[in-house]
Formats: C-alpha cells, structure tokens, sequence
C-alpha cells in the first residue's frame, strides 16, 4: 500500500539522514504530503461503507488532533506578540502537524486489517544498521583516534555536508572519550522496545540488543541512558509481574522470555563496552560521562556526589533563567518562538534550548503546560490500562515512558524526528484502543 511504502521512506529518512546527513530535508515534506493526501483519497474511496455502517470512533482518536488544533493558541493569539515571535513560533512548533497527519493516516488504515508486524520489523532492521555504523565507528575511533579536522574533511568529500553528524572527543577527569552521536540515534530506544515483539528468533534479538545497547553507550548522552534505564526498569517489573498473577497466558510468558532475552544482549553489550575501556586502560571511562566525585566540602559527614559535568551546569543555569523569564507571565506564558533575549545556544533558532520541560513552561505559561502534560499523561494512562488486554501495550508504555524522558533533556522532541517517533507511538496506541485490546503487531499465540 502507498501510506505504508511513503510511510517507510519516510522513517529510513529520518533514521539515515543522521548520520549521513545527505538529504535535503525536503524529501520528507513530499513524502508527509503523499500520505496525507493518500490517505484522504482512501477516505474518500470508502465514504459510502462508512456513511452506511454508522460506525463510531473511540474519542481517543481524535486527542492528537485536539491537542495539535489547542497549541494553535500559544502560535497565534497567545504567541504573536511581535511579527519576529510569529515567524519563529511557525518554526518552533511545526513538528506538531505530524499529530493531525497521523490521526488521519490512521483512519485511513484502521479498518484495512493491515499487519503492523511487517512494518516495525524494517524499521527495527534500519535502526539496527543504524546501531552497527554508529556503534562501529565509534570503536574504530576508540582504536585509532583521528584529529577532527580529519573527519570532516573525509565527511565533506563523501557526503558533501556536516550536517547532522555529531563525531565529538571530549575531555574528562578519567581521560578523553569519543562520542558518536546524531539525532537518528533517538531511535534506538524506541528499536529495544519493539524488537522483542517482532523477533521470536534469540539469536537474532541478543546481536539486536547487543548493537543497540553499544550504540546507547556510544552516543555518551545521559537523557537516552536514563530513558533506556527506565523504560527497561518498568518493562523488567510489569511483565514479571503480570506472568506471575497469569502464568497460563502463552503471549504473555512469550512475551517475558523474548524480554529476558533482550536484557540478556542489553547486558552483554554493557560488559563488552566495560571490557574495550579495560583493555585500553580506561576503566572508568564510560561513567566519566557522568562526572561524579566525592563532595570536599568542609564539615561533610556523608559521602555526595556531585555533577562536574560543563553541560549539566548550563542546563542548571538555562533552567533557572527559564523559570525567571516565566514568572514574567506566568499563567499564559510568552508563547511558541518566545526565547531569553541575554541567553540562547543558536543564533538561528534562538527558541530552543535543552531544558524542554523548562522551555515549555515559559512559552505555555501554566495553562499551556498542564494541558500538555494532561495529553502525555493520558496517553500513557490508556495504555496502561490495556495492559491487562494487549502484551504490545507493555512495550508501548514502557518505549515511551523511556522516549519520553530522553527527548525532554534535549530539544529533538519538537524536531521532524522527534515528533515522528512520537506519531508512531500514537499511531500503535490508536490501533491497540479501536482493535479492543487485539495487538496491532501479531500476538505469539499466532
């Protein structure tokens, strides 16, 4: 079908055009509009089955959408204070029209019976070459390090741009470490979450997990660990816990052995990273990261560990001259493109900033704010509540609860790429609240 073929070019773009940095961008935009307009002509095609069936929609379907049309408020009557804020407002919440795409992408295919199976396992399979290059490179790198200017310059004769790639040698108390790491990598939460539903083979799924887990390491960015490490804590207790009180239901205990089975390769990939930094005489390389010492602070009697990190004392920095600005107007807010006029990291883009949650709620104001943490909150919510029907929606909330908390320590949220693993998290949902607790990827049983 034409939805799901310009679905896959589209999610290959957004996977691949990270670390290669080769497209244009526009490629994306055409293939959004092909799917739009392909699913409204499949409307269109079956407006007489629906008109005459009399069917109704789940009110479900229609809070993506809701919520796209209410955050037009904060782009124009709350947000155009002047005609700068305007033009930067478009820019800074355009990713939000993918939410009203996908609801009508899913209209269009709800009562088509289409196997979603087929098509999280390609995109499983370009987030594992995804992992492979990004996790390859980096111990390439490790191995044989290679002056910046290097890398750029072969970067530039093969792909013609640095765009998107982000190959950094950064300096820490334990030494140097390379960090390879591209917005594309947001995907890789999302890959160790899916695979287990896709996947039956163990074999397959350790050397998936292994590349995702090491490609994880790789990146060296602390919202993509804490959300793996989350999402895989909530994932481990709820399917333990659910195949323990109902150890007779087949999909479920399959589901708690592929999941194990991924825990497995997510642990062999931490030993085989703690290994390479043994081997080159690094051990504690890989929580160098983190930057944690001992406080030294006179009078201590317990032993606390601070943050030394550069960036995580901007972050602290950005987010209290954030709230600052947000007292200003606190309950509407300075709306979308509004930034710190003394403070901003890009001079293009002045409005973003790596403190999502603090972001949003100087532009939203607390209104604002709450209506968004209402639509995250509800989402998860139904999907909790379906755990008791559909062992695909333990890996949705857990995915998402992990995605979710990366993407807020880092502006991708409110990227096309960003909001595009959102959408097909929304997309799964939607299919799991009209099939009544069916999984739209096949369940074990079958």
């Amino acid at each position: 079908m034409l939805i799901l073929v310009a679905a896959i070019l589209l999610i290959g773009s957004s996977i691949f055009g990270g670390p290669l940095g080769v497209f244009s961008r526009g490629e994306r935009h055409i293939l959004l509009l092909l799917m739009v307009f392909a699913a409204i002509h499949q409307l269109w095609r079956n407006r007489n089955a629906i008109i005459s069936r009399n069917s109704t929609l789940h009110f479900t379907v229609w809070a993506p959408t809701l919520f796209f049309f209410t955050s037009l408020l904060w782009i124009g009557p709350l947000g155009c204070h002047t005609q700068e804020q305007c033009a930067y407002g478009l820019t800074d919440a355009q990713s939000l029209t993918l939410l009203p795409a996908t609801t009508l992408i899913f209209l269009a295919l709800r009562d088509l019976g289409t196997d979603l199976k087929r098509p999280c396992r390609w995109i499983v399979n370009m987030c594992a070459i995804l992992a492979l290059a990004q996790a390859g490179l980096w111990i390439f790198l490790r191995a044989n390090p290679v002056p910046h200017d290097v890398i750029y310059h072969y970067i530039n004769v093969y792909f013609g741009t640095r765009d998107s790639v982000f190959i950094l040698e950064q300096p820490s108390h334990q030494g140097s470490y390379f960090r390879v790491v591209w917005i594309s990598s947001y995907w890789l939460v999302f890959a160790v979450f899916i695979a287990p539903l896709v996947y039956r083979n163990k074999t397959i799924l350790v050397l998936l997990q292994v590349a995702f887990g090491i490609a994880i390491v790789a990146s060296y960015t602390r919202g993509i660990w804490l959300g793996l490490i989350i999402g895989v804590v909530l994932f481990t207790v709820v399917v333990n816990a659910l195949a323990w009180s109902r150890p007779y239901q087949i999909d479920l205990r399959e589901l708690r052995g592929q999941w194990h089975t991924s825990l497995t390769g997510l642990a062999l990939a931490g030993l085989l990273v703690v290994a390479l930094d043994w081997t080159q005489g690094s051990s504690g390389l890989l929580m160098s990261r983190l930057y944690l010492r001992p406080s030294t602070e006179q009078g201590s009697t317990s032993a606390q560990l601070t943050i030394r990190d550069e960036s995580a004392i901007e972050r602290k920095a950005q987010a209290i001259k954030l709230i600052e600005m947000w007292k200003e107007r606190p309950i509407l807010g300075h709306g979308y493109g509004a930034y710190m006029k003394d403070h901003f990291s890009h001079d293009e883009r002045p409005f973003i900033y790596e403190m999502v949650p603090f972001a949003l709620l100087m532009k939203l104001g607390i209104l604002g704010f709450g209506i968004y943490l209402v639509f995250l909150a509800f989402i998860l919510a139904r999907l909790m509540q379906m755990i008791n029907r559909s062992v695909t929606s333990i890996a949705l909330v857990s995915g998402l609860t992990g995605y979710l908390i990366q993407a807020h320590t880092n502006p991708v949220f409110f990227s096309f790429t960003g909001m595009l693993i959102f959408s097909i998290f929304i997309f799964l949902w939607l299919s799991l609240e009209h099939k009544s607790g069916k999984t739209p990827i096949q369940s074990y049983a079958h």
